[in-house]
């Protein structure tokens, strides 16, 4: 009985360190975008509540897919004024991405990328390195 107590808190205890803190995300009111490939450029600041909430759903509820690569083309860094809350790094195709499908890696976990999100940052991507 004892064995199996301190197995349920070991899984409790492992579960929770995995779920990232999405208590900290409330309090993001400024978003930076730094892409890794292409042309090198500054971070794109985001300030507005409604893009910035659409990144937030990016944590809220990430899927974890075993079958799923993500090899870091960007970073998304969420800050509360200058403190920095959060960061998740993503790939997508059209950001020199290998590998197919939109990911996004967070907390050691490989998940989608919404859809919303995946084409806003290729538009961004794709503004950026048209630029002469």
């Amino acid at each position: 009985m004892l064995k199996l107590i301190y197995i349920l808190i070991f899984l409790e205890v492992s579960y929770i360190a995995q779920k990232p803190n999405t208590n900290k995300l409330e309090f993001a009111n400024r978003l930076e975008v730094n892409f890794l490939k292409g042309k090198v450029i500054a971070p794109f600041v985001l300030k507005d509540k409604s893009s910035i909430s659409i990144f937030k759903e990016l944590i809220r509820a990430p899927k974890k897919n075993a079958n799923l690569k993500c090899d870091t083309t960007g970073e998304i860094v969420y800050f509360n004024n200058k403190t920095e809350l959060f960061k998740i790094y993503f790939s997508t195709r059209i950001s020199k991405s290998k590998y197919k499908s939109p990911a996004i890696i967070v907390q050691n976990a490989t998940s989608m990328m919404s859809y919303r999100v995946g084409m806003y940052l290729d538009e961004k991507f794709y503004q950026f390195n048209s630029q002469k």
